[in-house]
């Protein structure tokens, strides 16, 4: 098995015990509602950078 082939392998496996978890999902839920509750609380300014910040770790998660 190529390397390359091994690490799709082990990241789809990983992927799916994490993000398939209820625990996480709960969580996620919970941290979603609280985001939306805060941004409607928030400015422009604060919206934007916000933005900007979850499109950093969105990246970052991506990477992994």
């Amino acid at each position: 098995m190529r390397a390359s082939s091994l690490i799709t392998v082990v990241t789809r496996f990983t992927a799916d015990r994490t993000y398939g978890d209820e625990a996480l999902q709960s969580v996620a839920r919970r941290m979603v509602a609280l985001a939306d509750r805060a941004g409607g609380q928030a400015t422009h300014g604060q919206r934007f950078r916000a933005r900007e910040h979850f499109t950093t770790t969105s990246r970052y998660e991506w990477m992994l």
